[in-house]
């Protein structure tokens, strides 16, 4: 299964992806376009990707306030 499917399947953004992997989103969607080739990063991300989902399902309310306030954060460092 390619990296899309897989995000699609478990219900995951790129942005979450990047977040919680510490791969640039960028980089995220070009290894998932196949543009750029890491195989590192596309092991972590394809290893992430089933986890971020589960905590999503599970922690759904709290991952959605910590995701404001992430977006909080960056703002006010803007």
């Amino acid at each position: 299964m390619d990296i899309r499917e897989l995000r699609e399947k478990h219900g995951v953004s790129l942005g979450e992806i990047a977040r919680m992997t510490g791969v640039p989103r960028p980089s995220v969607q070009a290894i998932e376009n196949g543009q750029y080739r890491a195989p590192d990063n596309e092991a972590r991300i394809k290893t992430a990707i089933p986890l971020i989902g589960a905590l999503k399902k599970r922690h759904e309310g709290e991952w959605k306030r910590l995701a404001r306030e992430l977006q909080q954060s960056k703002s006010r460092k803007r």
